[in-house]
Protein backbone atom coordinates (compact mmCIF):
# COMPACT_ATOMS: atom_id res chain seq x y z
CA UNK A 1 0.00 0.00 0.00
CA UNK A 2 1.59 3.81 -0.88
CA UNK A 3 2.36 6.07 2.00
CA UNK A 4 -1.19 8.82 1.81
CA UNK A 5 0.32 12.72 2.69
CA UNK A 6 -0.06 12.36 5.68
CA UNK A 7 2.01 9.09 6.51
CA UNK A 8 4.98 10.89 3.87
CA UNK A 9 4.36 14.42 6.07
CA UNK A 10 5.12 12.09 9.48
CA UNK A 11 7.76 10.60 8.00
CA UNK A 12 9.78 13.70 7.76
CA UNK A 13 8.75 14.65 11.02
CA UNK A 14 10.21 11.24 12.19
CA UNK A 15 13.58 12.48 9.98
CA UNK A 16 14.04 15.54 11.36
CA UNK A 17 14.49 14.21 14.55
CA UNK A 18 17.32 11.76 13.65
CA UNK A 19 20.57 12.70 14.07
CA UNK A 20 22.33 12.56 10.94
CA UNK A 21 24.57 9.78 11.32
CA UNK A 22 21.33 7.77 12.21
CA UNK A 23 18.78 8.13 9.51
CA UNK A 24 16.77 5.48 9.36
CA UNK A 25 14.38 4.09 6.69
CA UNK A 26 10.95 4.20 7.81
CA UNK A 27 7.80 3.06 5.61
CA UNK A 28 4.43 3.84 7.39
CA UNK A 29 4.44 0.23 8.69
CA UNK A 30 7.99 0.32 10.51
CA UNK A 31 7.65 -0.35 14.29
CA UNK A 32 9.24 2.98 15.34
CA UNK A 33 9.64 1.93 19.56
CA UNK A 34 10.90 -1.73 18.28
CA UNK A 35 13.12 -0.65 16.14
CA UNK A 36 14.60 1.89 18.31
CA UNK A 37 13.67 4.58 15.82
CA UNK A 38 11.88 6.43 18.96
CA UNK A 39 12.00 6.49 22.12
CA UNK A 40 9.99 7.91 24.78
CA UNK A 41 11.81 11.30 25.04
CA UNK A 42 11.40 11.02 20.90
CA UNK A 43 7.66 10.49 21.18
CA UNK A 44 7.06 13.40 23.13
CA UNK A 45 8.96 15.32 20.63
CA UNK A 46 7.06 13.81 17.70
CA UNK A 47 4.06 14.38 19.39
CA UNK A 48 4.39 18.29 19.60
CA UNK A 49 5.93 18.48 16.03
CA UNK A 50 2.52 16.87 14.59
CA UNK A 51 0.44 19.29 16.57
CA UNK A 52 2.19 21.98 14.73
CA UNK A 53 2.64 21.22 11.71
CA UNK A 54 -0.84 19.69 11.29
CA UNK A 55 -2.50 22.63 13.66
CA UNK A 56 -3.96 19.52 15.58
CA UNK A 57 -4.38 18.79 19.82
CA UNK A 58 -3.51 15.37 20.42
CA UNK A 59 -5.04 13.94 23.27
CA UNK A 60 -2.42 13.25 25.84
CA UNK A 61 -4.08 10.06 26.87
CA UNK A 62 -2.11 8.98 23.40
CA UNK A 63 0.91 10.34 23.76
CA UNK A 64 2.39 7.11 24.32
CA UNK A 65 4.85 4.21 22.77
CA UNK A 66 1.41 1.86 22.12
CA UNK A 67 -0.30 5.22 19.80
CA UNK A 68 3.39 5.60 18.07
CA UNK A 69 4.03 2.28 17.09
CA UNK A 70 4.05 2.99 13.11
CA UNK A 71 3.41 5.75 10.96
CA UNK A 72 0.50 4.39 9.74
CA UNK A 73 -0.87 4.35 13.43
CA UNK A 74 -0.12 7.76 14.05
CA UNK A 75 -1.46 9.32 10.97
CA UNK A 76 -5.07 7.87 12.07
CA UNK A 77 -4.37 10.64 14.95
CA UNK A 78 -4.84 13.42 11.95
CA UNK A 79 -8.22 14.45 10.99
CA UNK A 80 -8.62 13.96 6.98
Amino acid sequence: MEASSVELAIIDLIQDLSSNDRRERVSPDTHLIKTGILDSLAVVELASKIEAHFAVKLDSRVVNPSYFATVRQLSSLVPK
